[in-house]
């Protein structure tokens, strides 16, 4: 880990991407922190990995909102950012599946 001003920057590898009650175990546990991860290619990644495990879009309200606040807790970035994010995610997705239908 980095030491950066008064935030802890941390490296994508160590942060947990598993399941809900991982996220609000980690949520909790790390209460009054401020982390942010330090790339944009990482911060990216991260998101992607995280919303892909977790199976986002299969979530009940009450979990995704659980995830979107990891994930704003981790990237510093807004909850619509992270679903324009997750929207862009998604609309890949179906473009490669029917890619795929059509060869």
């Amino acid at each position: 880990m980095r030491i950066h001003n008064r935030f802890m920057r941390i490296i994508m590898k160590h942060l947990p991407i598993g399941s809900i009650s991982q996220i609000d175990k980690f949520l909790k546990d790390n209460q009054g922190m401020e982390l942010e991860i330090i790339t944009v290619k990482e911060k990216y990644k991260f998101i992607k990995a995280v919303l892909l495990k977790n199976r986002y879009r299969n979530l009940s309200k009450k979990d995704k909102h659980l995830v979107l606040k990891y994930l704003k807790f981790l990237t510093g970035y807004s909850k619509g950012h992270l679903k324009k994010i997750n929207q862009e995610m998604e609309e890949r997705i179906i473009v490669l599946q029917s890619n795929k239908k059509q060869k």
